[in-house]
């Protein structure tokens, strides 16, 4: 058992506490045991993490470490836009049994359009490698913080 366990136990024992629930003759609030799915969900996300997530975590890391991605909303938005397509094609073809195309999508319709726009002006057209993708991701970055005064 993890110590997530433990605290979501805790946590809903005292809400169960604190809200009177313990006398209305209900269910206990946690209860143990063992989660086959859980386990077969877990093998897929290790799966995952092996075949290619850690791969894009570690370039995802390194754009934080390099000052290139602080989290704010512009940030994200253009690690959508650059990443999408790229990751979006790697999971069909690597889990196309299991990922059943799910689409991502787009968050900002706005700042979607402007990005295409930049990327046209600039010509960031190739976004078939992650390596690619990153430099263009650093390329577009730039330009739009550069347009919006934010460097």
């Amino acid at each position: 058992m993890g110590t997530d366990n433990v605290i979501a136990e805790l946590l809903q024992g005292l809400s169960h506490e604190i809200l009177g629930m313990n006398s209305l003759g209900r269910l206990p609030p946690f209860i143990y045991g063992s989660s086959h799915t859980n386990q077969r969900i877990e093998a897929w996300w290790a799966m995952l993490r092996r075949h290619n997530s850690q791969f894009w975590m570690n370039i995802f890391e390194q754009l934080k470490g390099d000052g290139l991605f602080t989290g704010s909303f512009l940030d994200k938005f253009i690690v959508q836009y650059c990443f999408l397509e790229v990751i979006q094609n790697e999971l069909n073809d690597n889990f196309e049994d299991v990922w059943e195309f799910l689409p991502i999508s787009v968050a900002d319709e706005d700042v979607y359009q402007l990005c295409i726009i930049i990327s046209d002006e600039m010509q960031l057209l190739n976004r078939e490698s992650a390596y690619d993708t990153l430099n263009n991701y650093v390329l577009l970055r730039t330009e739009i913080m550069s347009l919006l005064e934010l460097n």
